[in-house]
């Protein structure tokens, strides 16, 4: 991975015993008599586009045409809404994709192994999976990735995984998506909607919602058909709102053949409109 050098110039006491702020404090006021210029120099990971998105497929990456790549504005939740993603890159502006109104996901894996990683997805809406869709027969590796404030009509706010289709999903965070459905149906997976085999280490979800206006919402954060499982996952305040039906505000999984496996996980104010709180 390459790496940009950052200098930083600090002044250093030479001599006693003497904190930062008590440095900083005798400099201000002139009372410090040695001190020294020291050069400290940082290695930060240089994040870029190309480096954030790639797919060994033929058929190259899969990015909605008509939305627009810009710079990333620092995310503050990156860093205060999760202990999982405490990095030494967390504070870096990271590459956004964003779907300025597209109507279809932002990224759709379609054969091969795809990967993202260190990169935004925000303001997708596709129908199945706001922003990203992972199609049978394909492979997706998901690292340090936010999903925030994407929109689907049914399945998946921020990530759809369909039957045949492998996602693994690492040190990431889904923020405000919603799955959110205003005719007869059910909205399931506010987070994400899996169908297929899905991994999940060290990430979290936090205030996701599965809506259903006239009928069934299930899962506000995961909602679970396939093979998933998730070691070290944090869920908070997500939500299951259904009009007649709402449950699983944290995670949802049923259906003979599916598999739910979450191990050292927490769950803190999920809630759901009729059953399973947290799931």
């Amino acid at each position: 991975k390459r790496m940009l050098q950052v200098h930083y110039k600090v002044q250093a006491a030479r001599l006693g015993a003497c904190t930062l702020r008590g440095a900083t404090e005798h400099l201000r006021t002139g009372q410090m008599q040695h001190f020294q210029h020291l050069t400290m120099l940082v290695n930060v990971p240089v994040v870029t586009l190309t480096s954030a998105v790639s797919c060994s497929a033929g058929t190259g990456k899969y990015v909605g045409a008509s939305a627009t790549i810009t710079a990333g504005a620092q995310f503050q939740d990156f860093i205060n809404a999760t202990l999982h993603l405490n990095t030494s890159s967390s504070h870096l502006n990271l590459p956004v994709i964003t779907g300025n109104g597209f109507s279809d996901s932002l990224y759709v894996a379609m054969t091969g192994n795809c990967t993202l990683r260190w990169i935004v997805l925000e303001g997708g809406r596709g129908g199945r999976g706001g922003a990203a869709r992972v199609e049978a027969g394909a492979t997706l590796t998901i690292d340090h990735v936010i999903f925030r404030h994407n929109l689907s009509p049914s399945h998946g706010g921020g990530l759809f995984v369909q039957r045949a289709a492998v996602a693994v999903v690492s040190h990431s965070l889904f923020h405000s998506n919603e799955a959110k459905i205003v005719y007869v149906g059910m909205a399931g997976g506010g987070g994400v909607h899996n169908r297929g085999m899905l991994t999940m280490m060290d990430s979290t979800f936090d205030s996701n919602k599965a809506i259903s206006t006239t009928s069934q919402a299930s899962g506000g954060a995961l909602y679970n058909v396939g093979q998933a499982s998730g070691e070290g996952i944090l869920l908070v305040k997500n939500e299951a709102q259904g009009n007649m039906v709402g449950e699983g505000g944290g995670v949802s999984t049923y259906r003979n053949g599916t598999l739910l496996t979450m191990s050292n996980c927490t769950f803190i104010a999920n809630k759901a409109t009729h059953s399973g709180g947290a799931a």
